[in-house]
């Protein structure tokens, strides 16, 4: 992680900036909160997460309280995920993050978590690529797709109390 685990109660103001993590050939969450915790993110931009599964690479969110507000997640594996815990997104766009693992949303992965998504947008998120079966070649999205009915995965939700409120999904 890239920061302190959050155990305790965190605002951040951004005011417009951005929190980007470099290349780094080693797995990197951005902010991670935990079940005491509660982050709040204010007019800041988060990308280049990376943890190397694609679960929560800009914020991972377990059993704590997350609240995201007028705020951008770009180009993360896997930008946001709630797991037991209560995650809000406020007027913010998750754009062009990846997923490499089809069990896992690009943009957000909500699990047994309750979910709010007020006038926010999701655009351009993406399933990366299917790690091959031994003996095979990577596989892009598109070659996958031509030969399946298997969709792209934004927003995955299991077993969660969501509630999607004047937000795009696309």
């Amino acid at each position: 992680v890239g920061t302190p685990i959050i155990t305790s109660h965190i605002t951040i103001e951004g005011e417009g900036q951005q929190i980007t993590a470099q290349p780094n050939p080693d797995p990197f969450r951005v902010f991670e909160v935990n079940p005491s915790g509660t982050l709040i993110l204010n007019d800041v931009t988060i990308s280049g997460g990376n943890d190397g599964q694609g679960i929560g690479s800009g914020v991972l969110n377990y059993a704590g309280n997350l609240e995201i507000n007028q705020s951008t997640f770009y180009g993360n594996n896997g930008a946001v995920a709630s797991i037991y815990g209560t995650t809000s997104i406020n007027q913010s766009v998750l754009v062009s993050n990846f997923a490499e693992n089809i069990n896992y949303g690009s943009a957000a992965f909500i699990y047994n978590s309750y979910f709010t998504m007020n006038n926010s947008s999701v655009i351009n998120n993406r399933l990366e690529y299917i790690p091959p079966l031994i003996g095979d070649s990577p596989k892009t999205l598109k070659q996958i797709l031509a030969g399946s009915n298997l969709p792209p995965t934004t927003i995955h939700l299991v077993e969660s109390e969501s509630t999607l409120t004047n937000s795009t999904i696309r």
